[in-house]
């Protein structure tokens, strides 16, 4: 530390020419002394004739005049231009036939996942008439009603409709709600 001190003393009292311009960031002072260039303006020693063309094209890229130059240029231009357009066409053309690949397969997905329910339906249906059935074997008409009652909304059955009738009837005497569930059965169709 101590002898960052004294270096930094003895570099301050050091004349100019002895520093060479040196200032202690570790620049050299044409860099920090130089003002800034205005944005997209000529380079610094450009030639003055034909600025933007020399600095542009160089011989390295195999141009020799102006005229070659700005040939290449509409040619490139017009390349560039037809390859867009291919481009363009050829991103339409996936898209179309992506959608339409993908309408397909909504489709028969739509189709299977309506095959898969109405399956369901039918083994639902199955399940809960058994069951409804048993119970009703077994004289628990309460719980013989709710399973009848789902399987009648799945698939309104005249079978299930008889013993729905007839589990109604016999819960009827101990709950009055029963009986209006008996004759909304009874009216309907």
């Amino acid at each position: 530390m101590f002898r960052d001190f004294l270096f930094g003393i003895v570099f301050v009292f050091l004349p100019q020419k002895i520093r060479m311009g040196y200032s202690g960031f570790g620049l050299q002072k044409w860099i920090f002394t130089q003002k800034a260039r205005k944005p997209f303006s000529r380079k610094r020693g450009a030639d003055v004739d034909n600025s933007k063309f020399n600095n542009r094209f160089s011989f390295l890229s195999g141009v020799y005049s102006k005229e070659e130059a700005i040939n290449k240029i509409s040619i490139r231009k017009r390349y560039n231009l037809v390859l867009a357009f291919l481009l363009v066409i050829f991103l339409f053309g996936f898209a179309f036939f992506f959608i339409k690949g993908f309408k397909k397969y909504e489709v028969t997905n739509k189709n299977s996942k309506n095959e898969i329910i109405i399956s369901t339906q039918a083994e639902s249906f199955l399940i809960l008439k058994e069951l409804g059935n048993q119970y009703f074997e077994n004289k628990d008409f309460a719980n013989a009603v709710i399973e009848f009652e789902l399987a009648f909304a799945i698939k309104p059955d005249n079978e299930i409709k008889l013993k729905l009738l007839t589990c109604y009837e016999n819960l009827c005497e101990t709950d009055l709600s029963y009986c209006d569930k008996y004759n909304d059965l009874l009216n309907e169709n």
